[in-house]
């Protein structure tokens, strides 16, 4: 996501409902932003594999987007 220009943090949650989850957190300036952002991760291949290897051992699942 850094790589297509937006703002991101990844965190462990460690107290409360959902500890030991991971979270990422995402910031753009406007929805505009974010959506070049998604279009230009949509095309990396990189996030392509990612997204391949998820696939192929889903050993955990995935939530969100929560705006």
């Amino acid at each position: 996501m850094r790589h297509a220009g937006g703002k991101a943090r990844v965190l462990k949650a460690i107290l409360g409902e959902g500890a030991g989850d991971i979270h990422l957190y995402a910031s753009f300036e406007n929805f505009a932003h974010g959506k070049r952002v998604a279009t230009e991760m949509g095309r990396n291949p990189e996030m392509a594999a990612w997204h391949a290897a998820k696939e192929a051992e889903p050993s955990s699942t995935a939530t969100g987007p929560a705006v």
